[in-house]
């Protein structure tokens, strides 16, 4: 009910603008006004509440189908490991072990008829027996590769168990930004088997400072890195013919990365961020949104770690499991109980919701703003343009004002140890 919260909130609103719309025209003497407002009132508000209803019911009914799904399926998977084992720090194709990429993915066993389907997924077929939907739209100003040639990306609609995840880390969102990080996971039959990861020197030299504090990424991991231009044929030996997973592909990965030199014609793609507008219900649909929607436990602002957090949010959208994960902290001990803490700045390869999970997940509570009482601020780089005196946030000024402890995320981590 609770996705279907902010529905009914629009249908009260309006209902109580209409109300009053209707008190204000009580002096006017018009059947024809009088007739409108009845129409509106008496089969318009029915319709859109009845379209509310039915709205919740199919979702309910997805939902229900999609749990007892996940229910059989987890019983049947013993073979699941922890993000960190297929961690890659260079370009080198890199073997995985036959596991599942975390053990919040829940992958099915393929069927002879799915393992036919991927061998069928070759070019060489044609477009309509594989289900694809061409659309040869140019991507803004990006449409034309080095050759002059535009480029064609067709958008898949079926399932996919053989494909490989893309995810890019540059030195802005402008449409010219460089590459500095790019990899790629390939999957064969839903299992991870290779990795794609290296650091690129953007030849622009140094990075602006938003950029490291956000990724991690600095100038000396960059200053020997080999060029986009020395690698990009590496990377398209790597991705193949497979199919690309991302998130935002489409409108971000694929033009910076034409930008920057890829030798790209053509490209099948599954956007998981279209993916996920279409069978969930949040108010935001960014990849950390959807991490913690799935209670995947991984890193942020690094495009390998992204990759693998894409990975399980794909899986889950594809086998229509979407409901969201309640974390269980029973395990973990509660070693900040009773504290309250508010965050501030950003943090290098963790998002402000990533610092909130690791508080609550250790009894802490979170604070949208510093009060009297709050135990702690866990503060990060100021890299906002909107800062209070230029220098501080406003959360850091409180904070000297009512005398809060301020700690850094590496001392928030020893407070979590009790050291």
């Amino acid at each position: 009910m609770k996705h279907a919260w902010k529905k009914l909130r629009w249908f009260l609103l309006t209902f109580i603008v209409y109300f009053i719309f209707g008190m204000l025209i009580t002096s006017i003497k018009s059947d024809f006004i009088w007739g409108l407002y009845a129409i509106g009132l008496f089969i318009g508000f029915p319709i859109y509440l009845f379209w509310i209803i039915l709205s919740e019911i199919k979702y309910q009914i997805k939902n229900k189908k999609a749990s007892s799904t996940s229910i059989t399926e987890k019983k049947a998977s013993n073979d699941e490991i922890p993000l960190d084992s297929i961690n890659s720090n260079k370009a080198v194709v890199k073997p995985i072990n036959n596991n599942n990429l975390a053990s919040t993915a829940v992958n099915p066993t393929l069927t002879e008829q799915q393992n036919k389907v991927q061998e069928n997924s070759a070019p060489e077929n044609t477009l309509e027996n594989l289900g694809i939907k061409v659309s040869p739209t140019p991507i803004g100003d990006t449409t034309k590769n080095k050759s002059g040639q535009n480029i064609i990306i067709h958008h898949l609609r079926r399932k996919l168990y053989n494909f490989v995840v893309v995810d890019t880390e540059t030195t802005g969102l402008d449409k010219n930004a460089k590459i500095i990080q790019l990899s790629a996971i390939r999957y064969e039959h839903d299992k991870p088997v290779e990795t794609f990861n290296e650091y690129i020197n953007p030849e622009t030299l140094p990075l602006p400072e938003k950029i490291t504090t956000i990724t991690g990424i600095d100038n000396q991991m960059l200053q020997h890195a080999p060029k986009f231009k020395e690698m990009s044929n590496k990377f398209m030996e790597f991705v193949g013919t497979l199919p690309w997973i991302g998130h935002n592909i489409n409108s971000f990965d694929i033009p910076r990365l034409v930008n920057n030199g890829l030798p790209l014609n053509e490209v099948s793609t599954i956007d998981t961020l279209n993916l996920a507008r279409k069978k969930l219900h949040m108010s935001h649909y960014g990849l950390e949104d959807l991490k913690h929607y799935y209670g995947i436990q991984n890193k942020s602002h690094n495009s390998l770690e992204d990759c693998k957090t894409n990975a399980i949010v794909y899986q889950h959208l594809r086998d229509d499991i979407l409901t969201p994960v309640t974390p269980d902290y029973s395990n973990i001990k509660q070693s900040l109980a009773g504290l309250s803490f508010a965050i501030s700045g950003s943090f290098a390869g963790y998002s402000r919701k990533d610092v909130e999970e690791l508080v609550k997940s250790h009894g802490g509570s979170i604070k949208s703003t510093v009060t009297h009482d709050t135990d702690y601020l866990v503060d990060g780089k100021q890299i906002s343009d909107s800062l209070t005196d230029g220098i501080h946030s406003s959360k850091e000024l409180k904070a000297r004002d009512y005398g809060t402890n301020i700690l850094s995320l590496s001392e928030l981590y020893s407070l979590i140890k009790g050291e």
